[in-house]
C-alpha cells in the first residue's frame, strides 16, 4: 500500500513537471483585461479605432541585441558570474508570430474593454459575423422542401475612422536566475518550481514605444501623442524555468498600456469627430 502511494505521489509530480516544461514555450505578449476599468471618456462612442502594427525598431538598441541571439544556453544571459532569465524573442514569436503584432493586439483588447470608443481593433478592420435575412414568410401547411431557406448576408469589414501608429524601441525583461533551481526541477518536478517561484530576485523591464500618433482614416495626421517610456527596477518572485519573466514584462506592459490608453483617448476627444 506504501509503494502504491509513493508512485501515485511520483506520477502527479511528472504530470505537474511536464506541466513546467510546457511553461518553457513562454507566454504570449498578453493579460488578463477583467479588471480593466471604465473610461471617464464619453465622446467617443461613434469612433472606430484601429490599431495598426507598431514599427519594429529594437535592434537599433545595442544592449538588448541578446534578445535575438541564437547562442543560447541552459540560462540566457550571463553578466560575470551571475545568470538572468530574459524575455527570449524566440519564445515569443513561437507561440503566436510577430511581437509589434503582439502588442497592437493587446493594446487593441485594452482599449475595447475600457469601452471608451464603439469598437477597437487590431489591424484596422474587423470581420463582422454572419448576418441571415429575416424572410417573413407563413409555414403552416407547406412541406419542408417549399421553405425558403434563410440567405446569409457577406461579411462586412468596419473600417476605422481612425487608427494609432507608433514605433516600438524596447521591449525588455532581465531577472536574475534562481540559482539552483535547475537541479530542484529535474529532481522533484513541480514542486521544485514551486519553490524556486517562491523566492524573489532582483527584476529590470524596460518598455519603450515612440512616434505614436493618430490618424484619419484617409491617412491625415489627427494628433501626435509622442512617446512613452518606463523602466521597472524591483524585486519579484522567480522561476525554476525563468518562465517568470514573461509575466513580468506582460505586467508592466499592461501599466503602460493603461497610461497610454488615456493619451489615445484624449487626444482623440480634443479633436472635432
Amino acid at each position: 500500500m506504501r509503494l502504491h502511494c509513493i508512485l501515485k505521489l511520483a506520477f502527479a509530480v511528472a504530470v505537474l513537471g511536464l506541466g513546467g516544461c510546457v511553461a518553457l514555450l513562454g507566454p504570449p505578449i498578453n493579460y488578463d483585461v477583467d479588471d480593466i476599468k471604465e473610461s471617464a471618456n464619453k465622446q467617443l462612442k461613434e469612433v472606430a479605432l484601429g490599431i495598426r502594427p507598431f514599427e519594429d525598431d529594437r535592434k537599433s538598441v545595442p544592449e538588448y541585441a541578446i534578445l535575438f541571439s541564437e547562442s543560447y544556453d541552459d540560462f540566457y544571459l550571463k553578466i560575470g558570474e551571475v545568470e538572468y532569465c530574459i524575455n527570449r524573442e524566440d519564445k515569443y514569436t513561437a507561440n503566436k508570430g510577430d511581437v509589434p503584432l503582439q502588442v497592437s493586439t493587446i493594446i487593441a483588447k485594452h482599449l475595447d474593454k475600457r469601452g471608451a470608443f464603439k469598437t477597437v481593433m487590431a489591424n484596422n478592420k474587423v470581420n463582422q459575423p454572419v448576418v441571415y435575412e429575416e424572410e417573413s414568410q407563413n409555414t403552416d401547411g407547406i412541406s419542408a422542401d417549399e421553405i425558403k431557406p434563410q440567405i446569409a448576408k457577406k461579411q462586412e469589414k468596419i473600417s476605422a475612422d481612425y487608427y494609432l501608429t507608433g514605433k516600438l524601441v524596447k521591449l525588455y525583461g532581465q531577472q536574475e536566475y534562481v540559482q539552483g533551481a535547475k537541479g530542484a526541477f529535474i529532481v522533484f518536478g513541480a514542486l521544485g518550481s514551486l519553490t524556486a517561484a517562491s523566492i524573489e530576485k532582483p527584476l529590470i523591464v524596460e518598455i519603450e514605444i515612440v512616434d505614436l500618433a493618430v490618424y484619419k482614416n484617409g491617412g491625415q495626421l489627427l494628433a501626435k501623442i509622442g512617446n512613452i517610456h518606463e523602466k521597472f527596477e524591483e524585486v519579484a518572485t522567480g522561476g525554476s524555468q525563468c518562465n517568470n519573466i514573461y509575466l513580468h514584462v506582460n505586467e508592466k506592459l499592461k501599466i503602460i498600456i493603461e497610461k497610454l490608453s488615456d493619451k489615445i483617448e484624449n487626444a482623440i476627444a480634443n479633436h472635432p469627430i
